[in-house]
């Protein structure tokens, strides 16, 4: 099965539901934000920091309206499917007031309990 337009749907939807998380919007919750992995997530950050889904649930109350004007955009979106994982090439630019950062990241899901998850995550800074 192909999950090409899920894949895009997920990338689009959770960033605009991270950025509401950082501007502390009331309609976004921890639980529907971690819906979006596996169990057995793993990322690697733009600065090399390694964290796995139980450490991604930790940091994200911190993080919740640490960003009050973010803007998150992503550009360049790529979808790549087989029957097994999709992956799914994107730049992200995050604008806070005057600063601005760009990352790209590829990002590998699959499928569980017949939902597309995301699995692996990989960005960095361009």
């Amino acid at each position: 099965m192909n999950h090409r337009e899920e894949a895009r749907k997920m990338v689009i939807d959770f960033h605009i539901a991270i950025a509401q998380w950082f501007r502390a919007d009331k309609t976004v919750s921890i639980d529907q934000l971690l819906s979006y992995f596996s169990e057995d997530f793993h990322m690697v950050g733009p600065g090399g920091n390694a964290m796995g889904l139980a450490a991604f649930a930790a940091w994200l109350p911190g993080a919740k309206g640490s960003r009050p004007d973010i803007v998150i955009t992503i550009d360049n979106l790529e979808i790549f499917s087989t029957f097994h994982h999709t992956l799914a090439y994107y730049e992200e630019k995050q604008e806070m007031g005057n600063k601005t950062t760009v990352r790209r990241s590829s990002a590998v899901f699959k499928v569980e309990d017949g939902r597309l998850k995301w699995w692996q995550l990989k960005e960095e800074w361009i």
